[in-house]
């Protein structure tokens, strides 16, 4: 799981236009992804639940 210094070197390198590895992309989607998931179900734990839609990075990133 990428630190916070590295998710900052994945954006510095994007928005530098430098090639990234999809290994990079996928770790860095899959962090955050994982942080705003934890967030949201902290906030919301009396909330009912809904089923998630399963995404495949394989498929987004080619």
């Amino acid at each position: 799981m990428p630190t916070a210094d590295q998710l900052n070197d994945l954006r510095r390198k994007i928005l530098a236009d430098e090639d990234v590895s999809q290994d990079e992309l996928r770790s860095a989607i899959e962090t955050l992804t994982g942080e705003r998931i934890a967030a949201h179900a902290a906030a919301n734990k009396k909330a009912t639940k809904t089923p998630s839609v399963k995404v495949d990075l394989d498929d987004l990133l080619g």
